[in-house]
């Protein structure tokens, strides 16, 4: 029995075509296989001399640290805010440094245990670490990830207001 197109002889063109396309998918596979590879074997963590200048303002914001949650050394505050919600003060603040992220990330793990705070989470996505602490009435949570070079760590911080602000909202 006889298909139809089966001993049909491929046409040139098409075998180029489809052999192009197929070294060009190989060639872009490998090219980001060499890549990952790359990333993963680099030493991202290398520290710089200074944070780049698109991560960090000119000049470190207006602001304060957390409460029992310092930052960590040669940081620069690079955003400060402090509202309230309901009955909670809520402060975030962001920091941008040079230093390594398993610096960053002992550093704080030092915090932790010095100014009292449990950890009652903790996970790792796509590289930035996310920490839940709290202590007594009080959670936050410390976020860390590596970017162009720098360390970026932001703190949002949730307790009770103090008892002066909780008597001005009624």
């Amino acid at each position: 029995m006889h298909r139809t197109g089966y001993n049909d002889p491929v046409k040139p063109g098409l075998v180029t075509f489809f052999s192009v396309l197929s070294v060009c998918v190989w060639t872009f596979a490998l090219i980001g296989v060499v890549s990952v590879a790359t990333t993963i074997a680099s030493p991202n963590d290398a520290a710089p001399t200074r944070p780049p200048s698109l991560l960090a303002p000119a000049a470190e914001v207006d602001g304060a640290d957390a409460p029992g949650l310092p930052r960590f050394r040669d940081s620069e505050r690079t955003e400060y805010r402090q509202g309230m919600f309901g009955e909670q003060l809520v402060t975030e603040v962001q920091y941008v440094g040079a230093d390594p992220m398993d610096q960053v990330r002992e550093y704080y793990a030092t915090v932790f245990e010095r100014e009292g705070w449990t950890v009652t989470s903790a996970s790792v996505l796509r590289r930035e670490w996310t920490y839940t602490v709290a202590s007594g009435d009080r959670e936050a949570t410390v976020a860390m990830k590596r970017m162009d070079g720098a360390t970026e760590v932001e703190v949002v911080l949730v307790a009770p207001a103090p008892a002066r602000d909780r008597t001005t909202d009624r």
